[in-house]
């Protein structure tokens, strides 16, 4: 089944969620396919890691907008965590409270013009650019198909049940590799 990078990283946190269901026939074809995409996103996951220079300027910027933020009682930065868009569906990401958010933005902004830091920042844009190309290449995955009929009333909910049926890892009826790649 050919299948993006990005489809790939959205289907393995739905098969993560369903390996240790108590189907035994389901729970075991959802771990296979998950091994399967284990090492594709361990590769895709090596090559979006920053540099270690921009790892420092994202410490200076969290140092600077927790210094920024308005504090809690006990003189912690206050956060709200929401959720946000990533490159294999919704994440959480943690967000400052500030006074004055555009001021903080402008000192972010500063921040990454600096000598220290300019040179990681615009070679981690670049190097996020390049990410998102390579998360919508198509690459051929063979999945282990796992019968409609066997998968227990109550146990996948329909949001997970579309991308399973659309790459082919529930299927109606089991079909051969070959048989696979002719359907295309």
């Amino acid at each position: 089944m050919e299948v993006t990078h990005r489809q790939l990283g959205m289907l393995s946190k739905i098969l993560d969620r369903y390996t240790k269901i108590k189907s035994v026939k389901v729970g075991y074809g959802m771990a296979r396919n998950y091994l399967k995409l284990r090492p594709i996103l361990q590769a895709l996951d090596a090559v979006k890691t920053p540099s270690e220079d921009y790892l420092k300027f994202n410490a200076a910027r969290l140092a600077l907008c927790q210094k920024e933020a308005i504090k809690d009682d006990k003189g912690k930065a206050k956060f709200k965590v929401i959720p946000v868009l990533g490159p294999f569906g919704i994440e959480e990401s943690q967000v400052y409270d500030f006074e004055d958010s555009a001021a903080v933005d402008a000192l972010v902004e500063e921040l990454k013009t600096t000598e220290e830091f300019k040179a990681a920042v615009e070679d981690f844009k670049r190097q996020e650019k390049e990410f998102l190309v390579l998360l919508d290449e198509k690459i051929d995955v063979e999945f282990h198909q796992i019968l409609i009929a066997e998968v227990p009333d109550g146990i996948i909910t329909m949001e997970d049940f579309v991308p399973l049926i659309e790459s082919g890892i529930i299927v109606d009826e089991i079909r051969k590799p070959e048989e696979t790649k002719k359907k295309k």
